[in-house]
């Protein structure tokens, strides 16, 4: 039996598939998976939840999964979720040096002033700050430093980050996690993730770009120096070429989903006959997609990325000939991204569908919990139908 008190639960929510896996702290660079499970959902009516209680019973059934393989009861997660609302905002504040060098007091009150600062999020605002970061500090406009203490200098400067939502589409999740009987560890937006997950500690210092191509969303988030400095959500993912040619080839969704994945798209096709047609279908609407997400990354890189790298990951990055057109149109040097170093399940988890949860594990396993928010604090309430799962536990021997 795993001791309870080492594994920790790691939870994903987004248009089409809730996942969890349970894991333990082995080194800085990698975790041990100790249970997995996913399912199939369509909980989101439009950019927010349909439903706070099909949401809860979605997490319940994977949560009973996790907790069946590893003969654990877990009572708190790590969330990470899906929104077409996400919004990185952003602002710098200042330090004087009157001492010509960085004191332990000028650190304190610059830190003191980006704490209590947080114009972008307000309580009268519709929106809700969820997460929040910090860049390293910067002297005169050209030093970078995690630790300025004792370095000359007359402008101290650091930059906070800040991820907001819609506070009705945040309030919804919590609401949902609190009635499947969990508390809110952490709350990690999509795109940080996803970041997390695929891009080196060096690469999000020198300049990233990644691209996560879902079902319904896709989500572009630019780092340098450490920071996030670009997040844009895409109200367009892989579904919609499944959609397209379900409407034209007149067949079922389940059927188009097939056909679509048998496809090598932006390649000269074999034959005449239908699947010409499904091929021009397709490409139709991912090359829609792909010239969207090119002018995003120009947008990106406008915010003071050089040369970034590009890496894609989410379930749609998995079509066939869709690397091969980005870097055609978007980046010569697109490609196809890893994911953070598991061990157990990794064939699962190294599924690029699956990189938001890889990241908030990443995140967890690697200490990176500056900047975190713990919106729920109370302890939540256990669900009926956990209590009997639990009761079960306890009578029958395993």
């Amino acid at each position: 039996m795993k001791n309870e008190k080492s594994l920790q639960l790691a939870l994903s929510i987004d248009h089409s598939k809730v996942a969890a896996v349970s894991f333990e702290t082995t080194n800085s660079s990698s975790a041990r998976i100790h249970g997995f499970a996913s399912r199939q959902t369509d909980l989101y009516s439009g950019p927010t939840l349909g439903s706070i209680q099909a949401t809860a019973d979605a997490l319940l059934d994977v949560i009973e999964d996790i907790e069946s393989q590893t003969n654990t009861h877990f009572y708190s997660a790590g969330i990470t979720f899906a929104s077409q609302n996400t919004f990185l905002g952003g602002f710098t504040t200042l330090q004087r040096l009157p001492s010509g060098q960085v004191t332990r007091g000028d650190l304190n009150m610059l830190q003191q002033d980006l704490t209590e600062s947080d114009p972008l999020s307000k309580p009268e605002s519709s929106r809700v700050c969820y997460f929040k970061s910090f860049s390293d500090y910067l002297i005169d406009q050209h030093t970078h430093t995690p630790d300025p203490i004792g370095l000359a200098g007359s402008v101290l400067a650091r930059t906070k980050s800040l991820f907001l939502d819609d506070r009705s589409h945040v309030s919804n999740i919590l609401s949902a996690v609190r009635q499947a009987g969990l508390k809110v560890n952490t709350l990690v937006p999509q795109p940080l993730a996803n970041a997390h997950s695929v891009a080196s500690e060096d690469e999000r210092e020198n300049g990233v770009i990644v691209i996560d191509i879902g079902k319904q969303l896709t989500q572009i988030t630019g780092y340098r120096r450490g920071a996030p400095v670009f997040a844009k959500v895409l109200s367009c993912g892989s579904h919609q070429v499944t959609k397209d040619l379900s409407i034209c080839l007149h067949v079922p969704l389940e059927e188009a989903e097939h056909i679509k994945r048998s496809l090598h798209c932006f390649a000269t096709p074999s034959a005449n006959g239908p699947r010409e047609f499904s091929h021009a279908v397709a490409e139709a609407r991912l090359n829609e997609h792909i010239d969207l997400i090119g002018r995003h990354v120009d947008t990106a890189n406008s915010t003071g990325l050089s040369n970034p790298r590009i890496l894609l990951t989410g379930g749609g990055s998995k079509q066939r000939g869709v690397l091969s057109q980005m870097k055609r149109k978007v980046h010569p040097l697109c490609r196809l991204s890893s994911h953070f170093n598991f061990q157990g399940f990794h064939d699962l988890l190294d599924d690029p569908s699956l990189a938001s949860l890889a990241g908030l594990v990443a995140l967890s396993q690697k200490g990176n919990t500056n900047g975190y928010l713990k919106p729920e604090k109370r302890q939540s309430p256990e669900s009926p139908r956990r209590k009997v799962s639990e009761l079960i536990r306890t009578l029958l021997p395993f």
